[in-house]
Parts: structure tokens; C-alpha cells; sequence
């Protein structure tokens, strides 16, 4: 009668065997004990929450029912357990894993039978004991946590954290986690979750918790609030292994080590004109602040973390700036000078108060945030015109801007990180230089080559570059962004280039190039055009250099600042000094620009369309003035016209822009170039730099044919080239010499060929440029 019960139990665990899973794997036995009787027990061990191979994490649970098959002489039965109640919590037959124990734990169920046999007249009693004994694993839950600090971006789109890996007041960070265990991937009843014991100085900003498969992870993110002590700190991060009851099981616990800096940055900074822009004055160039971060001093040394890169408390270079706002305060001066006769030369400078310039910048952007990667900036900003226009009338002549630039509500402070000064310096002049090829006809000619060349015996760009490298050290990247703004003038002799070229025209940007030292040669351009293989080259005296002075005897009284160690410039070559404060040193805490100005000149400047003082009135070529240059390798634009009388013949010649100018007029026998020279004379060289040397105008010659026939009159123009312009048919006459008709017409061609130069005379003063249409007249 066993042999049934127990086929039965083998039945069922051949039927269960291929359905295990973590929550209900029985516990195969392999018999079922009965005793003598024909009493039988049966059990095995049911998993109701477990791992996949059987074994049990805290929390876990299972059942071992116990079935009983009677013998039929068993008259009652007891059950009684056996097992680690420090570990197991049970219930009936069910039991669940209550302790933090682990190790391999024996289940035993016991059955004690009673009953009674009668052997003919006479009834037996007996007693029998059957048990079974199962064995469950319970292991620990190891909590394997992957936390990593993730970075966060503020509403300006900006991290908030420095490169080193270290934090400002009012940052933020995250935590970014992820959990697993042994069998996790079976066990989705099973959560973990994150919680921390913070700081004072720390607030929990947000958290995001998520246990769904593959695993356990989330975020957590934190500010550091404006009490932050500057120090390295451990924020202590919990993690829990939550079962299917809300019951923690399992603790893990990940310290994550950051480092809070003050933010006390520091920068190096210059400011000067733009000398490379394109307006014709230094009231309308834009001036520039170079900028360049230099490191912050965190307030302490660390050797760093896992999270944070060593730093040194003098200068860390991984920690980051914010420039967001700019502010300008305008200050106008008047010099006073006192030049009595004997007695020592006195500057100073009447304060004139505020001054609205309504000065904007002309940045892309008003917000930069500094790093060691990206920190050199240049900041751009102008002044507008008609704030200058104003202040004409009130004497001003020293303006003075003080810039700076702040980061405001920054790492929990507003302040100024950048403040600097910039005087402008309306001696920086600038001015389009055109040369206008052109063919006989007037029609451009595409052919030329026309380059120009800077002679500079002392380049004015080196003592600009030694002057930053005095401020940023020899920074290839900070001389590399100066460089950009300068005009080129690093070489004796600089080749420019043009601002554009094509079609027979070449434009030039001319500039400030040349800081003349005692005893230098005068700076100059040289000009080459060149067309078909030939070539001619002039140059022009470059008249406004700087030129170097001693030093002033400076002497201060109760209305005079005292200014020691002046050095002077002069702008010009004479000794009468008007002088502004510069921005940039050549040798000496505080120099001046100084020029001097016609004996009449009161020092006053005038508006920015014009020069100060008036100087396109004096000098022929002025930076700020446009000129043009007409470049004629072709010949044309010139005519002759001729009169006869007596053994003499009165030729009138009219030398066009178009022509180039002229060098000389000559006279040959037959047609063309190549006939015996009759007559040759030069002409009066009446061009302005810096056009070539050469005459434009009428001028009348009287010369004498030889014979009878057709002559050739001709003109040499100013490049040099050798061309006809028109022919006569000269008649030989035997006489005396002039009539009074002859002389007559002598003194009135004269009286109107001066007439004429007169009148382009004039024409050439009251213009500071030929403009293109002047040119085709």
C-alpha cells in the first residue's frame, strides 16, 4: 500500500521538474520513509521567492508541506519542527527568511504515529517516529553600486562645475547610479534605492529612482549652497535593497569625495586703439581690451580625488571665469602747459568731468565664460560719433574711459573681474591709399602690378608687442590675438597688402607704421608698377612718424598734476609740444603723444571729420586722408597745341590726372619716337605725394624747327614712359626775329597757362582726395 503514495510523489516532481522558477522550485526527495506499520510521511521543499538555483536572499520564502499516508492500524499523528528559528520565521509550513545569517540550514518535519494491532484475542498499542530533513542556502545580498558625478547646465547653458573637477558656490552636480547583485536580472521584486546623510552646505535638488530590468539606477542631484565652507568634503551616499515587503535587506554605502574653491580669479589686461580698422580716426576706430584669464586662486591646496584634480592654492589654471556685463565711466580732461621762456616746462590736466560717449560693445556676444583652454578674448567696443561731435565746442581734448568687466550673482558674488583704462589717441590717423590704373584711353588697365612697401627704421608694431609681452609674458597665444589688430609694421620694409584689387585698381589701407628714433632716416612707402616686364618704383616721405624726445623737466604746483619720468613723442619734426597721455609705454610709467601744430594753432581739436589742428591744411598726405593715384604705363591724357611765329613755334601743352602726370616735354623731327630730338625741356614737378613726382597743368614752350616738315610733340609722364601727343607741320621761316604779334601771343598764352595752374592749384588745396570723377575731366 506505500509503494502507491509514494509512485504518486515521484509522478509529481517529474511533472514540476521542468517548471522551476524563483518563486516555487520544489525540493526533490528521493523517498518517502514509512515505517513497520504501514505509516508513511512525504514533503519536499516548494520555493515561493527565491534565486534561480535554489538559494535564498533574506526576505525569501518557502513551503514544505508534509503529507501523511496512514497505515490502517495508525490510530493519530503529531507533527513537530525542527529548525534555526534565528534564521527562519514559520508559519504552518511555510517559512520565511528572517535572519542576517547565512549558510546552508536543515529542515526537519517529524511525525509521531500512535496505533494499535490486534494479534488474535489480543490488541497491541505501538508508537513510531518518521522525520525528514530538508536543507535551504541562504546567502547574503551584496549590493554592487557604480556611482558616478555627472555635471550639470545651468539655464545659460553653462556647466556648472570647473574643469578640475571642482565646484563654486551655488554650483551643481548629480550622482548618476546604477546597483546590481547576484541574480538581479531574475529578481525584479527586488529594489535598490538611494538616500544620504547631506552636509550642511549641501541641498538636494532633485532625485529619480527607477527599478525596472536590466537593473537599479538613478540620479541624484545636489547645490552647493552659499555657506559652503572652501574645503574638500565626502558626501555620504546610502543604498538600499528593498524586497517585496518595503524591507530593507541588504545596505551598501558609496562616499563620494568633491572639493568646494572660492572663486577669486585673476587677469592680465591691455587696452589700445584698433590700429588695423578701417575708419580715418581714432575717435571712430574701435578700441580693444585684451583679455586674458590667468587662473583663480581656490584658498587651498588639495592632492585631489577621484572627482577632483590636484590644485595649488597660489593659482589653479582648471578653474573657470564669467565675464556677463560691462560698465564705462568717461572722463574729460584739458592740458595745461607752461611754456614762459626759462622756465621749466609744466603739464598738467584740468579735470572736465563726466562725459556720455554712449560707448557700446561690438561683441557677438556679452557673455564668455573663461577657462585655461579658452582664455585669451579680445573685446571690442566704439564710441559713437556724435557723443565726440558734442564735446568739440567745450575744449575737451583728453578723454579718458574706464571699462569694466564684471561677472555678476557668480559663485554667490558680483564684482568687477576686469577694470581698465583706455585714453583715446586721436593722433592715429588712417586712410585708403588707391591706385587707379588706367590706358590711353582712360579705360582701366587690369595689366599693372602696383604693390607698396612700409620703410620703417624703427617698426612701430615691435615696440607694441614688447609693451603686451611686458604685461603677459612671452604668451604666443596672447601676441598671436594682439598681432590680429595690428597694422603690419614688424620689418624694415613691410609689403602690404591690398584691402582689394582688380580691375586695374589697388586699394591700400595706410596706417601708423613707424616709431623714429633720434638719428633715424625718415620712414617713407615705395611704390612699384610693373606691366610687361618693366617696372618703376617711387617712394614718398612718410612725414608723420613718431619721433622720440628727451624726456620733459615735469614740475608740479598746486594747479598742475605732478606726472614724473615723462617721455614726449612729437608728431612732426619741429619742437612746439602739444601732448596727450597714450595708453601704451615705450619706456617710462607715463609717456605722451605730442605734435606740433602751425604757430598759429591753439591746440584745440577739431571734429572727428577733420584732422586736429587742421593738418590736411599743412601736410600733403595725411592719415585720414583718401588719396588716389592715377598709374599710366600706356601713355595718353595729354594734349599739345601749337603756334608759329616768326623762326619760332609756341606749343601749349595740357597734362591730364589721366595722363599720370608729367617729367618733361620734347620735340622730334618726323613721326614717332625715334626722329633727331629738337627740343626737350622739364617740367615743373607740381604733384603732391604720393603721386610720383611729375607735373599736371598747361605749361607753354617756344622752340625753334630746323627745316621744313612734319614733327612729332611728345611728353615723358611721371612712370617714366615716353609717348606723342600730337604732330605740326613746321615751316622754316627766314627772318630776324619775333614781331610784336609774336611777343603779344607769347605773354598771353602765358598769362593763361598761369591762370590754369592758379585755378588746379586751388583746386588741389580744398581737396583732400581726387575723387574718379575729377579724374575723367
Amino acid at each position: 500500500m506505500k509503494a502507491f503514495p509514494a509512485l504518486l510523489v515521484c509522478l509529481a516532481l517529474v511533472v514540476t521538474l521542468g517548471s522551476w522558477s524563483a518563486f516555487g522550485a520544489p525540493h526533490m526527495v528521493l523517498h518517502d520513509p514509512c515505517d513497520s506499520y504501514g505509516d508513511c510521511i512525504s514533503g519536499s521543499i516548494h520555493y515561493v521567492r527565491s534565486n534561480p538555483d535554489g538559494s535564498l536572499y533574506p526576505g525569501d520564502s518557502f513551503t514544505m508541506p508534509i503529507s501523511i499516508t496512514p497505515g490502517q492500524n495508525m490510530t493519530g499523528s503529531s507533527l513537530s519542527w525542527s529548525y534555526d528559528q534565528s534564521v527562519f520565521d514559520r508559519s504552518g509550513d511555510s517559512f520565511v527568511v528572517a535572519g542576517n545569517k547565512t549558510g546552508t540550514f536543515p529542515i526537519s518535519a517529524s511525525v509521531a504515529f500512535t496505533g494499535s494491532m490486534t494479534a488474535g484475542n489480543s490488541t497491541q498499542s505501538y508508537n513510531s517516529t518518521l522525520s525528514i530533513t530538508e536543507s535551504v542556502t541562504v546567502i547574503q545580498l551584496v549590493i554592487d553600486v557604480h556611482a558616478q558625478m555627472v555635471n550639470v547646465t545651468g539655464s545659460n547653458g553653462l556647466t556648472l562645475r570647473n574643469a578640475d573637477g571642482t565646484f563654486y558656490r551655488n554650483d551643481s552636480f548629480c550622482e548618476k547610479w546604477s546597483a546590481s547583485f547576484q541574480f538581479s536580472q531574475a529578481r525584479p521584486d527586488i529594489l535598490v534605492n538611494a538616500s544620504g546623510s547631506l552636509p550642511a552646505f549641501l541641498r538636494e535638488a532633485s532625485s529619480n529612482y527607477t527599478g525596472s530590468t536590466p537593473g537599479r539606477q538613478g540620479y541624484v542631484c545636489y547645490d552647493v549652497a552659499l555657506l559652503s565652507p572652501y574645503s574638500n568634503s565626502t558626501l555620504p551616499l546610502s543604498f538600499n535593497a528593498i524586497d517585496w515587503q518595503k524591507t530593507s535587506i541588504a545596505h551598501a554605502m558609496e562616499k563620494v569625495p568633491f572639493a568646494v574653491v572660492q572663486y577669486s580669479p585673476m587677469f592680465a589686461q591691455f587696452t589700445y586703439t584698433d590700429y588695423n580698422s578701417s575708419p580715418s580716426d581714432a575717435y571712430r576706430k574701435p578700441f580693444v581690451t585684451l583679455v586674458r584669464y590667468s587662473g583663480n586662486r581656490p584658498g587651498y591646496s588639495y592632492a585631489g580625488n577621484a572627482n577632483t584634480a590636484p590644485f595649488m592654492a597660489a593659482n589653479s589654471t582648471g578653474e573657470r571665469a564669467l565675464v556677463d556685463n560691462y560698465t564705462f565711466t568717461t572722463e574729460g580732461f584739458s592740458p595745461l602747459f607752461n611754456e614762459s621762456p626759462g622756465a621749466p616746462f609744466r603739464l598738467g590736466f584740468n579735470d572736465t568731468g563726466k562725459v556720455d560717449l554712449n560707448i557700446t560693445s561690438t561683441n557677438e556676444t556679452s557673455t564668455f565664460l573663461f577657462d585655461w583652454l579658452h582664455r585669451v578674448v579680445k573685446y571690442y567696443f566704439v564710441g559713437q560719433g556724435a557723443g565726440f561731435q558734442k564735446l568739440v565746442p567745450t575744449g575737451v581734448e583728453y578723454l579718458n574711459v574706464t571699462e569694466k568687466l564684471n561677472s555678476l550673482n557668480f559663485a554667490g558674488r558680483s564684482e568687477a573681474v576686469v577694470n581698465t583704462s583706455y585714453a583715446y589717441q586721436p593722433v592715429f590717423y588712417s586712410g585708403n591709399l588707391t591706385f587707379r590704373a588706367v590706358n590711353q584711353d582712360g579705360s582701366p588697365d587690369p595689366g599693372a602690378n602696383i604693390t607698396t612697401a612700409a620703410v620703417n627704421p624703427d617698426p612701430l608694431d615691435t615696440y607694441l608687442i614688447r609693451e603686451v609681452v611686458a604685461i603677459f609674458g612671452n604668451d604666443s597665444q596672447v601676441v598671436h590675438a594682439f598681432r590680429a589688430d595690428l597694422y603690419p609694421a614688424s620689418a624694415p620694409v613691410q609689403t602690404l597688402q591690398p584691402r582689394s584689387s582688380g580691375g586695374g585698381t589697388w586699394e591700400y589701407l595706410v596706417n601708423q607704421t613707424n616709431l623714429q628714433l633720434e638719428g633715424d632716416p625718415p620712414s617713407a612707402f615705395q611704390v612699384t608698377v610693373a606691366e610687361d616686364g618693366t617696372a618703376f618704383t617711387y617712394s614718398f616721405s612718410n612725414s608723420f612718424g613718431l619721433y622720440l624726445v628727451p624726456e620733459l623737466p615735469v614740475q608740479s604746483n598746486s594747479s598742475v598734476l605732478e606726472w614724473q619720468n615723462v617721455t614726449a613723442y612729437t608728431f612732426g619734426e619741429t619742437v612746439q609740444f602739444r601732448s596727450i597721455p597714450l595708453t601704451f609705454n615705450f619706456s617710462a610709467p607715463t609717456q605722451y603723444l605730442s605734435w606740433s601744430g602751425p604757430p598759429d594753432w591753439d591746440g584745440s581739436f577739431l571734429p572727428p571729420e577733420a584732422e586736429p589742428g587742421g593738418y590736411s591744411l599743412y601736410y600733403p598726405f595725411l592719415y585720414g586722408a583718401n588719396d588716389t593715384i592715377v598709374v599710366n604705363l600706356s601713355g595718353g591724357g595729354a594734349s599739345a597745341s601749337s603756334v608759329e611765329r616768326g623762326s619760332s613755334v609756341f606749343t601749349t601743352i595740357d597734362i591730364s590726372t589721366l595722363s599720370g602726370g608729367a617729367q618733361s616735354f620734347w620735340v622730334r623731327d618726323g613721326y614717332g619716337t625715334n626722329g633727331k630730338l629738337l627740343f626737350s625741356a622739364p617740367l615743373l614737378d607740381n604733384m603732391d605725394p604720393p603721386a610720383p613726382p611729375g607735373f599736371e597743368g598747361v605749361e607753354t614752350f617756344a622752340w625753334s624747327p630746323d627745316a621744313n616738315g612734319t614733327v612729332t610733340l611728345g611728353v615723358v609722364n611721371a612712370y617714366g614712359v615716353s609717348v606723342p601727343i600730337g604732330h605740326y607741320q613746321a615751316v622754316v621761316y627766314a627772318t630776324s626775329g619775333p614781331t610784336l604779334d609774336d611777343t603779344l601771343l607769347f605773354v598771353f598764352l602765358g598769362i593763361a597757362a598761369g591762370f590754369v595752374l592758379l585755378g588746379k592749384a586751388a583746386h588741389r588745396r580744398g581737396a583732400e582726395s581726387i575723387p574718379d570723377s575729377a579724374s575723367n575731366q
